[in-house]
């Protein structure tokens, strides 16, 4: 069998409701996983409905006829399309549906760096307080401790004072300038 696909074979009428057919499912897929003979799709139920992926797979078998396409329900609100064909055609299906499958690859196997700037701003404040709490610890246990508020001038001891306020100030510029940041 020739391995193949006609593009012609869906008139150009047909050719506007396949193109919003495949974004849509190219938008639904949720996961997939390399078969030996294709892949298996899994595809968003709510986003891709049962009749619009037989409406897809009609369309989808007058082109490459040498396709074995299959749906199948999965669990809840998730619709499995199995895709499969003779050797070489994993290349094809590569080449059609490697866009939809690489995104979503990538989307599961990449972290993203979040900058702090785009943390929501209750992340934010609670890492100043994180941070403020820090310079209390060293402050009960160091400068407390080991008498070191003796060589700090107007520092009281175990009480608020002009450091506390300092080191407030300071923490709270920081959480202002990481903000302003936004993306970095």
């Amino acid at each position: 069998m020739e391995l193949t696909c006609n593009l012609q074979a869906i008139d150009s009428a047909s050719r506007v409701r396949y193109d919003e057919l495949r974004a849509r499912l190219g938008a639904a897929v949720i996961s997939w996983s390399e078969l030996a003979d294709g892949y298996l799709i899994q595809l968003d139920g709510t986003l891709v409905t049962h009749i619009q992926l037989t409406e897809w797979i009609g369309m989808e078998r007058l082109c490459c006829p040498f396709l074995s396409l299959e749906m199948e329900p999965g669990q809840s609100d998730v619709l499995e399309l199995k895709l499969t064909g003779p050797e070489g055609s994993k290349t094809i299906l590569l080449t059609e549906f490697g866009s939809y499958l690489k995104s979503k690859r990538n989307e599961e196997a990449t972290m993203h760096r979040v900058g702090f700037g785009d943390l929501p701003w209750t992340v934010r404040i609670m890492m100043g307080l994180s941070a403020f709490n820090l310079w209390w610890s060293f402050e009960e246990f160091v400068i407390d401790r080991f008498g070191i508020w003796r060589y700090l001038p107007d520092y009281k001891f175990g009480r608020l004072c002009v450091w506390d306020l300092t080191v407030a100030i300071g923490i709270a510029a920081m959480v202002w300038w990481l903000s302003a940041r936004k993306g970095q």
